[in-house]
């Protein structure tokens, strides 16, 4: 079984590879200009001491001693010149890429697709990325449609949160629904196995290479209309010659070692690339459980003629992140990808080694929206744990660790049974209801409704303060789908949240801004936060902010669990009272996770439950999420032993666990089906 964690771990491995083989290459390039550079400083510091001995004997000497080639002065300079320049270029590259995956899918002119579009082929794609984000448990991803007549994909974003899928239009014209989805879940594969970080770093460290190249053509390019000037002057004296032989040298020396050292650069992005393309069709298979799917997917890109080739000039910088080569020409140590038939004989072993005709499909039809069956209830985010309101008794057999160990197992670890629950999930929502998530306009004022109290003064006052900050359009949309929220069952909630996300990514800062703020105003109207108020204003705050705030963005740092054991102890103990009223198996069920953190079995009571609150919860929650992947992991270990002691999830429960592993990073799939 796949591995989160593991594979995680890898690309993080990968990262520091990367970083060791950059920084090798760094190394050369500086040698290669500072080689240069003491070449030219030691001839005209020889000639100079030469031209002193002459005017000063009046005679003709030798030419005098040559100079070092060792300069300490000299190569620090050029460290920091060659530095700055590579070091610029990258920085600038990257901070283009800051507000994640939609930058790179705007590089490449896509056009992001309304989720409440109603083009047959585009309805089919929009449904497979929503089967699969509810499958995965990641947060549905903003999806691109390319203008190109290829078949190819990639994913692009620095974490599952903010994640963005681009495809090409040859995919809607050439590919099956089952191909579709074998593509989608190769892609949904790199989001869950860390590569798209990497991938962006790779676009940034290159570019600064090409950069470098780029400052000594421009140099190279001054120089010499310099020198073509200076000729024709006949007044120019020795010392101008003399620079713009030096700015000559240095230009072309620049120029050559950017040219290498890019090129060095996309063969280290290739080789990274080839082997996580393995792994994603691999995991594109077990998700799945159709190898005809991925596998006649890349039979149509070998017996397409563009194959899965783009003609937009950006598709060289992302050839790496892509389904198929993007850039014709890259075969060899530049290819980033396989090639085409081995990728189809590790899928299909008795593949005959020939491509299909390729012929665009029929006209498609519309997918009928999914029937809802209100019969069925939510699952849990905790696999194989079922959540209902009041809780479903677990087998008592299986130890509270081993639960503990198998829900790490599961995070991140989507196949073929959450594929296949996911679809029971989608079928529990009444149509009307998804095609409101599905709207950016609707979409806003489903949260709202969502946000409403049953309570009939604290509603009339929420419907004021929304009467007072919105449009009467608003509250026209948000009464229609009043009855049907009414009647969904709470565990459907923040699933439903989950699905609207696309749609709220497509409100502009100022929209954002208000909706927060009036998000904020319903949660306020009854004085108290619910567990169910927090769970949706956090998963939106943590969805979306990094959109909208790229700023918000955080690093994990923090790399011992021990040494933020206050933070933990306030997570662990509003999870524990949040599963039970009694004293006495609240500190049961918290001193089960605080043990899954050696040194910490005894001596750390759970919080009084006046303490316990929503507001410790969330300021433990943000700053454990700031723990590298081992530490993340530790705490998922935590929670999950933590909640599953009593052998039954509360929905409160089911709500926090949502919040903490959205704030990790780590996807949890749905419960399959029995």
């Amino acid at each position: 079984m796949r591995n989160f964690f593991v594979h995680q771990e890898r690309a993080r491995q990968g990262t520091r590879r990367l970083v060791l083989l950059f920084s090798i290459m760094m190394i050369l390039v500086v040698t290669t200009i500072y080689s240069l550079c003491a070449a030219i400083y030691g001839n005209l510091e020889t000639a100079n001491r030469t031209d002193k001995q002459r005017a000063r004997t009046g005679v003709n000497v030798a030419p005098a001693k040559p100079v070092s080639y060792w300069q300490p002065e000299l190569l620090a300079l050029s460290a920091a010149a060659t530095g700055l320049v590579i070091g610029g270029g990258s920085a600038y590259r990257i901070s283009q890429l800051a507000v994640g995956g939609s930058a790179v899918a705007q590089m490449m002119q896509g056009r992001l697709l309304s989720s409440a579009t109603r083009e047959p082929p585009e309805r089919r794609l929009l449904n497979i990325v929503e089967e699969m984000s509810i499958a995965s448990g990641v947060p549905m991803p903003q999806v691109y449609l390319l203008d190109e007549d290829c078949i190819n994909a990639f994913a692009a974003g620095y974490a599952p949160g903010d994640a963005v899928i681009g495809i090409s239009r040859g995919c809607l014209t050439y590919l099956t629904r089952d191909e579709l989805q074998g593509v989608i879940a190769h892609e949904f594969s790199h989001i869950l196995n860390g590569d798209m970080k990497l991938n962006i770093r790779l676009i940034g460290w290159v570019h600064g290479l090409v950069f470098l190249s780029v400052v000594g053509y421009y140099l190279l390019n001054i120089a010499a209309r310099s020198r073509s000037g200076n000729s024709s002057n006949s007044n120019s004296d020795k010392n101008g010659n003399q620079l713009v032989v030096i700015a000559l040298l240095l230009g072309a020396g620049a120029w050559l070692a950017g040219l290498i050292g890019s090129l060095m650069g996309q063969i280290i992005q290739a080789a990274i690339s080839r082997q996580r393309e393995f792994l994603a069709d691999a995991s594109a298979v077990q998700f799945t459980r159709y190898p005809d799917g991925i596998g006649g997917a890349l039979k149509k890109i070998g017996g397409l003629d563009v194959g899965s080739t783009m003609k937009n000039p950006q598709a060289r910088e992302i050839n790496h992140m892509c389904f198929g080569e993007s850039v014709a020409r890259f075969s060899g140590w530049l290819a980033s990808h396989p090639p085409t038939e081995e990728r189809i004989r590790r899928i299909e072993p008795n593949w005959d080694g020939t491509y299909p005709p390729v012929r665009p499909l029929g006209p498609v039809a519309l997918e009928p929206p999914t029937s809802a069956n209100p019969g069925k209830t939510a699952p849990s985010m905790i696999p194989g744990v079922p959540s209902l309101p009041g809780g479903i008794p677990l087998p008592a057999a299986v130890g509270v660790m081993a639960m503990s160990e198998r829900t790490v197992e599961r995070v991140g670890n989507a196949t073929d049974r959450t594929a296949k629950r996911a679809a029971e999930i989608a079928g529990q929502f009444p149509p009307g209801l998804l095609e409101a998530a599905r709207n950016s306009f609707s979409a806003r004022t489903l949260i709202y409704s969502l946000l409403l109290d049953s309570d009939g003064a604290i509603r009339t006052a929420q419907l004021a303060a929304l009467e007072a900050a919105t449009t009467p359009q608003d509250i026209e949309e948000l009464r229609r789908h009043l009855d049907a929220v009414a009647a969904l069952p709470r565990g459907l909630r923040l699933p439903l949240v989950d699905i609207s996300i696309p749609a709220l990514r497509e409100m502009s800062k100022g929209q954002y801004d208000t909706f927060r703020a009036v998000l904020q105003r319903l949660i306020d109207a009854d004085g108290r936060m619910s567990t169910f108020e927090y769970a949706l204003s956090s998963l939106v705050g943590h969805h979306l902010d990094s959109a909208y705030r790229p700023e918000t963005r955080s690093n994990g740092n923090l790399t011992n669990l021990r040494a933020s054991i206050t933070d933990l102890r306030r997570l662990l103990s509003v999870l524990a009272w949040a599963g039970t009223d009694s004293p006495a198996e609240a500190a049961r069920s918290f001193e089960a996770g605080m043990a899954t953190v050696r040194g910490t079995e005894s001596g750390l009571p759970i919080l009084v439950r006046a303490d316990a609150t929503l507001e410790a919860f969330d300021a433990a929650m943000i700053r454990l999420s700031r723990g590298n992947l081992a530490f993340r992991k530790q705490v998922v270990q935590a929670v999950a032993a933590t909640i599953l002691f009593d052998e039954a999830v509360t929905v409160e429960e089911d709500e926090l666990i949502r919040v903490v592993c959205a704030n990790l990073d780590c996807p949890v799939p749905p419960l399959p089906s029995a």
